[in-house]
This record gives C-alpha cells, sequence and structure tokens, in this order.
C-alpha cells in the first residue's frame, strides 16, 4: 500500500507505540519501508 512510512514512536509508552508499529507493518505490506523515529528532549547547554 505504502512505499515508506515515517513513524514517530514515544518509548515511554510502548503499548501505544507497539499498536502503531503493527498499523504501519499493515499499511507497508510486503514491500514497504517503515521508519521509527524518536526525539529527545533537549536538554541545557553547560
Amino acid at each position: 500500500m505504502y512505499k515508506t512510512i515515517i513513524m514517530p514512536v514515544d518509548v515511554f509508552e510502548m503499548e501505544l507505540s507497539d499498536k502503531a508499529v503493527r498499523h504501519a507493518e499493515f499499511l507497508a505490506q510486503d514491500d514497504g519501508v517503515i521508519h521509527l523515529l524518536h526525539v529527545l528532549p533537549g536538554s541545557a547547554s553547560l
């Protein structure tokens, strides 16, 4: 169905992320690629 999927995930909410990954796998079918993206909060400069 889709060739490339960029999917944000939250490692602190793995139950939701697991559901989203399964849905992305369905959307990607056999020949799609899924890229997982996790963004960390910024930290103060020293």
